[in-house]
């Protein structure tokens, strides 16, 4: 794809900056979700992970970054019986009590997307999609692997 007509460095950041979807930046300048970021972090702005894709699925993103009897006991069933994955920004944890996956989504303020065992896993998971979280949890010292 190449630039639209005028689409300055310049004029991308003051874009991106303004809030605007890359939905919407993708048709104003004629890049690619790539080439807009490519063009960004050449310039050292960092990205904002809120401007792409709207969240489809709702959770407390805020839910690792204050100290809880609640949180620790999540954080310990993630420790436990979770994943982090290392490529996209989602976070797994696999229980056979289903209770305790519905109770894990609503202490996070989470939609329980739950899905049910298949191939080879025989246990129903939790996922959480939030970079975010992922980031957080990484903080505190859990990371993928």
């Amino acid at each position: 794809m190449a630039r639209n007509l005028g689409m300055t460095d310049e004029k991308i950041i003051e874009l991106y900056k303004s809030g605007l979807p890359y939905a919407q930046l993708i048709s104003i300048i004629g890049l690619s979700v790539s080439g807009i970021k490519y063009v960004l972090k050449k310039n050292g702005i960092e990205l904002d992970h809120t401007t792409g894709r709207p969240r489809i699925h709702k959770v407390n993103e805020d839910y690792f970054k204050v100290w809880s009897h609640e949180m620790a006991w999540v954080l310990g069933l993630i420790i436990t019986d979770g994943t982090i994955n290392k490529k996209v920004h989602s976070v797994y944890l696999a229980q056979k009590d289903e209770t305790i996956l519905r109770k894990v989504a609503i202490l996070m303020g989470a939609e329980p997307r739950i899905t049910a065992p298949t191939g080879t896993r025989t246990t129903p998971m939790l996922i959480i999609n939030s970079n975010t979280i992922k980031e957080d949890l990484e903080q505190i010292g859990i990371k993928p692997n």
